[in-house]
């Protein structure tokens, strides 16, 4: 899956984004991403406790997803 995914090394410029909706702004201003290369791929894992209905018990869950940009898809182990 990431194998598909190009690389483009241009910095990401929020200056070239004036309309964006300021909660939008805020956020990416917190994650810190103006000036950074855009991702290509990523991957997650995660783990916890699932019940499907009130009173059930609570199941192990565990997992993995990868992710791709463009195109875009992921995969969920």
């Amino acid at each position: 899956l990431a194998a598909a995914a190009p690389t483009e090394d241009e910095a990401i410029d929020l200056a070239r984004y004036p309309g964006l909706p300021e909660p939008v702004r805020r956020y990416l201003d917190w994650a810190g991403v103006d000036g950074r290369t855009p991702i290509d791929a990523a991957r997650m894992r995660h783990g916890g406790t699932f019940s499907t209905d009130n009173g059930e018990s609570w199941l192990p869950i565990r997992g993995e997803e990868y992710f791709t940009v463009a195109p875009p898809g992921f995969i969920w182990r």
